[in-house]
């Protein structure tokens, strides 16, 4: 549960955050590599420098919306709204958090503030979000928050954990 001391802030993505965020993911390697796949390209702070770089020209060009959670001052790990379309008015949700945050409600607070930039500024209507069959913690998350669970995609998600393919759960929330 979140203390109530806990203040949660976003911080939109940028370049001299790179060292920082890299540590953060160094550090939880382990734990974020066995659900997302982008974890084992990370291998510097400049492959961090650049992935910045790109994100920042999504963001200018409207299509993401990504920022870094800051918990009482310190970076606890990210969230963002991808693959934005203004013509269908919908988006996808994707985050993560450092493993001594978790459990504390942090991430299902920032989603909440999320899904009402997604609202707001992006006239989002339907908004998905894509979990692994085997994370039940995100799960959890996208259903405190109102997600309804649409199924199962099937080898939707490239090998990870193993040399497998591995099934993910489609979830949608209609704002």
């Amino acid at each position: 549960m979140t203390s109530h001391q806990d203040q949660i802030e976003f911080r939109l993505r940028r370049i001299a955050d790179a060292e920082q965020l890299y540590l953060l993911i160094e550090k939880n390697r382990a734990y974020l590599s066995k659900w997302l796949p982008w974890v084992k390209s990370m291998r510097s702070v400049g492959d961090e420098a650049q992935f910045l770089q790109h994100a920042i020209i999504e963001m200018d060009a409207g299509i993401l919306w990504m920022a870094t959670i800051v918990v009482n001052g310190e970076v606890a790990g990210m969230i963002d709204i991808h693959e934005i379309n203004v013509q269908r008015h919908s988006g996808q949700i994707g985050y993560w958090i450092d493993k001594g945050f978790s459990g504390r409600e942090i991430m299902s607070e920032s989603l909440q503030q999320v899904i009402n930039i997604a609202k707001k500024k992006f006239k989002i209507h339907r908004l998905e979000l894509i979990a692994d069959v085997q994370n039940g913690a995100s799960q959890r998350v996208a259903e405190k928050n109102g997600f309804k669970r649409e199924g199962i995609m099937r080898d939707y998600l490239p090998p990870i954990r193993d040399e497998n393919y591995h099934d993910a759960v489609l979830f949608s929330k209609i704002l």
